[in-house]
């Protein structure tokens, strides 16, 4: 069966496309910013592991593929954004540029 990770897993589609993945019986590596407050994924059944990963630091990414070395992941599923907190109607550009900065890391 498939191996998948699944980037930014903290809530949202991050953590329904783990849910279905594991469910499928599928393995599954869950990526989240703070594994301890991700109760939801951290809740999902089958065979997962709820990982820490903030996918805008080069060091945490490097931190994981030493870790995983040798796995073979045939799903990446990058998810991981920002899409909160963002004030309506108001332009943050230092958040705008950590929102790019995260959704562009992966390319």
């Amino acid at each position: 069966m498939a191996t998948v990770l699944v980037t930014g897993c903290d809530t949202g589609l991050g953590v329904e496309f783990s849910r279905q993945y594991a469910g499928d019986g599928r393995r599954v590596f869950a990526t989240c910013l703070d594994p301890s407050t991700a109760t939801e994924t951290v809740a999902i059944r089958g065979n997962i592991e709820v990982v820490k990963l903030d996918v805008a630091d080069h060091a945490a990414i490097e931190t994981l593929s030493a870790r995983l070395k040798g796995e073979v992941i045939d799903i990446l599923l990058n998810n991981a954004s920002i899409g909160r907190p963002h004030p309506p109607f108001e332009t943050d550009y230092a958040l705008w540029q950590r929102i790019f900065a995260t959704i562009w890391s992966g390319r």
